[in-house]
């Protein structure tokens, strides 16, 4: 290196050299943990769609609420005529005020069952897309520890190799097939 300039340049990592085999294992583990880590996030998105759902569940009970608050109001109820009135007087006196109150009532119910319908059919398209993300994603990570398996059983044969040929011997006969793999590319192009 010094007789061709070349400064070897210290970045103060003194990572082990790895094999193939080790390098490969390596991240398939670094894979696996980022799948891990996806279905963690996916699972906080299932706490926070529970969350809702808990929230549907009070809207629920909220309009259970308002069917008792018609059933017992007594702003919400017709009164008896009073002894000499009129059909025209008590219609005017009674029944349009009612009529508007539960009118406003209705557009009240209305417009929060529209909500409630919005918030489910939302709801069950997120819980949907998120139930087949997260049905891939643990068959990704089944097939990336079967990977894992195998380069770990083809990393104890590897050792099991260097034993027996040695460390050097190995690696010239890794390099020789690698050669040998070079050149019958070549003479395939």
């Amino acid at each position: 290196m010094e007789r061709y300039g070349i400064e070897w340049e210290q970045k103060g990592t003194h990572e082990q050299h790895l094999s193939v085999l080790d390098y490969k294992k390596q991240e398939r583990a670094k894979e696996v943990a980022e799948l891990d880590r996806e279905i963690e996030e996916k699972q906080l998105e299932v706490k926070g769609l529970k969350a809702t759902v808990e929230k549907i569940e009070e809207a629920q009970e909220l309009l259970g609420d308002v069917e008792k608050q018609l059933d017992e109001d007594p702003q919400l109820q017709l009164p008896e005529p009073q002894g000499l009135m009129s059909a025209k007087s008590y219609k005017k006196k009674f029944v349009e005020p009612l009529i508007r109150r539960l009118k406003n009532l209705v557009r009240t119910v209305l417009a929060r069952s529209y909500q409630g319908w919005e918030n489910y059919h939302r709801i069950n398209n997120l819980n949907g897309r998120l139930h087949r993300e997260n049905d891939y994603l643990k068959f990704e990570n089944s097939k990336l520890k079967e990977v894992n398996g195998m380069l770990r059983e083809q990393n104890k044969a590897y050792r099991l190799l260097e034993k027996v040929f040695g460390k050097r011997k190995l690696d010239e006969i890794i390099e020789q097939a690698r050669g040998f793999k070079k050149s019958k590319q070549r003479d395939a192009r």
